[in-house]
């Protein structure tokens, strides 16, 4: 008995679930079609849905009002009547059962819910309520009630389906009501199994269990359907408990048999209910998440899940605060804090996620707290709006405002707003500048103030007209007028008109551009114009205009005279057809470079053929003319006649190559004077050499032989060699015709080369050879051939000064940075000197002192030095002997360089 008062206590827990899981699901999601109702503050009914109007069967003049209360059943009209008055004067929601009367004249129970919408002020603005069919619970209820009475007489009377079997379970006993259910008598239903008592689809399970029990003597129970007498299957839980002996002996089995179909079928509806929701839930096209009442995300469907770019499981393991900007936490979080106090049933916010990828979007949050249930925390359900897109829109537009009204403030014209009647309503700042009023001075003046006295009767009867007909008695865009300043001078402007039909009427708005300076400019480029005409024709320089294919467009009379065409013969050529063949490709691929782009000008120097055939050289300076709204773009080219600077340069060319051969014959004119020289000074190390190699065969010839004074011997041996190979190399490099070739030279170190050159020869007339040389002296770019030809002619001229002198001679060479920066090297003997008249002399070609000389080594040196940019000179010493000096530049980028 106790047990079957628990089981009923499960059923209508099962039932109460249904229910509140069914509210729950209308009060979130709303998707249950339902009766549903609006009223006014003061409870006037202003609108009542199609399903309220088709099931009462009024009509919404019938409805509206206090009408709706006719369709109340009379003896709960008066009852719900005072309700809802109640309910208004108190604010407080609407929560009632009344019977509502249907179209066919029936009447069927319904909850009847209405909750305030309530301003921040706790004023209610309006009511909304739903009016639930509720008849099936009612019925369902009066069922459970008469049930609850049968249970209750089965604690007195065993009532229900109860039955005893023995000790094997075949039936011996069955009480009415399992009599009644079933239709059978007790000798029928002992086939139980045979007859269809049991449902098909459960009788095998339901066998095998109350086998297994009898096996093990333990409690039987099992959950089937048994089918009633009209042939409705019903879900029983059956209990079977074993009675036993003094021995413990199963002697019978006493069951019972509960109906549980209600519950059953409760709870099939209960799971249908939440799979619907979850359905609702997962497929919404909107946004649906829920977070506990500390923030953490217990569920969010798709919408949601890919609006932030995680997961379900992944949001479940963040608070709402993880994924709200930095700058919206707080005003959402106060907002909560009004809900828990009670101050507010939900909220809505405008607030940025940041998306998993970090970027961020705009939403709009409509939350409500979800209270308390049964089975469930309260916590907060959400529907998530992306407004990302509004959001962007919005700011464009203000962002458009703002520029619109910057573009406004700042502009250089004037921007004059008036209404109808011709008020100024609006200036902006330019106009004291285009005008000299003061902006807030033309508030409430007439347009007209800013017109000559002789515009105004025309402004004023074309703008009536245009009011009342909307003809227009001048052009609305770029028209040129006469403006009137402050100070009563006239002066041009360009209007352009604007209109803004608006609520409040029609504003006209014009942007007036002071064009004082353009039509000076215009004036000015008029006779810029001419006077670059008058440039172009009589330009000393020809000057040729061509379209992008080359076609001339014009020419002056200097390109025509240099080509020997007229104008009208050169607009039927192209420049290629007189530019020379070899030169076509090259000028072509340079103006196409001009015409893509890639290069804003360029030069040239090729050869055009004349009318007559003669060819002649010219520089072409081209440039890319662009376009303008009247004239396309177009190729400009300068053109000067450069035939006879190339003939020269032909011709310097020609003596620059004389020069060189002339400069070689004197170097090997020099190195013949110092054959025997340089005959001993090849000799003295190819001599050491030999003598080192017959030491180091005497080393090694010996019995026991001395390898290490072998090998040292040998080492001297190369050294000589090496030497021996390295005066014969620069000798070599004297006698070689070479192109001048410029290099970084370090002076100091080919002053040394030169003097271990002329050692022998100096030595050969008792001839000392002494240098002064400074330290950390820059390198210069030079030829090194050409300066080692200057340092040779210079230093045997010295030993040749000093070769018939009876005492001793000395040669100095001195390198030093001069105070100017240059780079100095003197080079002084105690020869027989020069007298001050022939200084100037001896560096004329063909004037020598020596027997055998040509009189071109000096000339030479000189030429040398000063195509380095140097120069070279001699003076007299104060006493015996003469300086010969020369200075060259030092560049500092090349010093940086090096």
């Amino acid at each position: 008995m106790v047990r079957n008062k628990t089981d009923i206590e499960e059923r209508k827990r099962t039932e109460e679930a249904l229910r509140s899981s069914e509210g729950n699901l209308a009060a979130i999601v709303n998707t249950i079609p339902t009766a549903a109702w609006t009223t006014r503050p003061d409870g006037y009914c202003d609108f009542l849905n199609r399903v309220w109007l088709d099931y009462a069967g009024m009509t919404v003049e019938e409805a509206q009002g206090w009408g709706w209360a006719e369709s109340i059943h009379p003896e709960d009209r008066k009852k719900l009547v005072e309700e809802w008055q109640s309910c208004l004067a108190s604010g407080t929601p609407v929560d009632t059962e009344a019977r509502i009367r249907r179209f066919d004249g029936s009447y069927r129970w319904f909850l009847i819910r209405g909750n305030p919408l309530k301003d921040e002020g706790g004023k209610i603005l309006k009511w909304y309520g739903t009016c639930v069919d509720i008849e099936d619970r009612k019925r369902g209820e009066e069922t459970l009630r008469a049930r609850e009475l049968s249970w209750r007489q089965v604690v007195d009377n065993i009532p229900g389906l109860v039955a005893t079997t023995g000790a094997l379970g075949e039936i011996e006993f069955l009480n009415r009501q399992t009599l009644e259910y079933f239709g059978k008598t007790t000798q029928e239903l002992k086939d139980w199994a045979l007859i269809g008592a049991v449902h098909p689809d459960d009788l095998p399970r339901v066998i095998e269990a109350r086998k297994k029990s009898i096996e093990v003597g333990q409690i039987y129970e099992v959950e089937h359907r048994c089918r009633r007498a009209d042939g409705v299957y019903r879900w029983f839980q059956v209990r079977g408990l074993p009675v036993r002996d003094t021995q413990n002996k199963v002697t019978a089995w006493y069951l019972l048999l509960t109906d549980i179909d209600d519950r059953k079928r409760a709870e099939e509806a209960l799971r249908q209910s939440e799979q619907r929701w979850r359905t609702a839930f997962e497929n919404s096209a909107i946004s649906i998440m829920m977070r506990n009442l500390e923030g953490r995300y217990i569920a969010a469907n798709s919408v949601f899940q890919n609006m932030l770019g995680y997961t379900e499981s992944e949001l479940c393991q963040l608070n709402f605060m993880d994924v709200t900007h930095e700058e919206d936490r707080k005003a959402e979080l106060q907002l909560i804090r009004e809900i828990l106090e009670g101050k507010r049933q939900h909220y809505q916010i405008e607030k940025r996620y940041r998306r998993k990828d970090g970027a961020l979007l705009w939403v709009r949050n409509n939350v409500a707290l979800v209270p308390e249930m049964r089975d469930a925390a309260p916590f907060f359900f959400a529907v998530v709006e992306d407004i990302t897109q509004r959001k962007q829109e919005e700011s464009a537009r203000r962002y458009s405002e703002e520029r619109h009204r910057v573009v406004v403030e700042t502009a250089n014209d004037a921007v004059v707003s008036s209404d109808e009647s011709g008020v100024i309503q609006f200036a902006n700042p330019a106009t004291a500048r285009v005008f000299g009023y003061d902006p807030a001075e033309l508030i409430g003046k007439p347009l007209t103030v800013l017109m000559p006295e002789f515009m105004r009767k025309q402004h004023e009867n074309g703008f009536r007209r245009y009011l009342a007909t909307g003809q227009r008695h001048i052009n609305w865009q770029g028209t040129e007028l006469t403006g009137l300043r402050k100070n009563g001078q006239e002066f041009p402007v360009e209007v352009s008109f604007g209109e803004t039909v608006t609520e409040s009427g029609r504003t006209f708005t014009g942007f007036i551009r002071d064009v004082s300076a353009r039509k000076r400019a215009e004036e000015n480029l008029r006779r810029s114009e001419q006077r670059w005409r008058a440039v172009f024709e009589n330009s000393a320089i020809g000057v040729a205009l061509t379209d992008m294919t080359g076609r001339f467009l014009a020419t002056n009379s200097a390109y025509q005279q240099m080509l020997g065409y007229s104008e009208e013969e050169l607009k039927k050529l192209t420049f290629l057809e007189l530019t020379l063949k070899d030169d076509a490709q090259r000028n072509w691929a340079l103006v196409t470079e001009l015409i893509d782009g890639k290069r804003s000008q360029f030069q040239i120097e090729k050869q055009y053929r004349r009318k007559d055939g003669r060819l002649i050289w010219v520089s072409n300076n081209v440039s890319l003319v662009p376009g303008t709204e009247d004239v396309p773009e177009f190729v400009m080219a300068l053109s000067e006649d450069i035939t006879g600077r190339k003939q020269a340069e032909e011709e310097r060319e020609r003596l620059r190559n004389a020069q060189v051969e002339l400069a070689h014959i004197n170097r090997v004119s020099t190195m013949g004077e110092l054959t025997a020289s340089l005959a001993h000074e090849i000799k003295q190390p190819i001599s050491a050499a030999m003598t080192d190699a017959q030491t180091c065969m005497r080393w090694l010839a010996c019995e026991t032989p001395e390898v290490a004074e072998a090998r040292e011997a040998a080492s001297r041996l190369v050294k000589d060699v090496a030497r021996a190979n390295e005066i014969i190399g620069r000798i070599g490099s004297l006698f070689k015709k070479h192109v001048p070739m410029r290099e970084l030279i370090d002076v100091n170190e080919l002053i040394r080369e030169m003097i271990d050159l002329m050692r022998s020869e100096a030595s050969r007339c008792s001839i000392s050879i002494r240098s002064e040389l400074a330290d950390s002296l820059p390198q210069i770019m030079a030829d090194r051939v050409g300066l080692q030809q200057v340092l040779m002619n210079l230093m045997l001229n010295g030993v040749e000064a000093m070769r018939d002198m009876t005492a001793p001679g000395t040669l100095t060479i001195v390198s030093r940075r001069s105070e100017d920066g240059q780079l100095t090297v003197s080079i002084l003997d105690t020869g027989v000197g020069v007298s001050p008249e022939k200084i100037d002399q001896i560096f004329s070609a063909f004037v020598t002192s020596k027997a055998q000389g040509t009189g071109m080594g000096l000339p030479i040196s000189r030429s040398i030095i000063e195509s380095h940019g140097g120069r070279l000179w001699a003076t007299p010493n104060t006493g015996p002997g003469a300086t010969f000096q020369f200075v060259l530049p030092i560049e500092p980028s090349v010093h940086q360089t090096a």
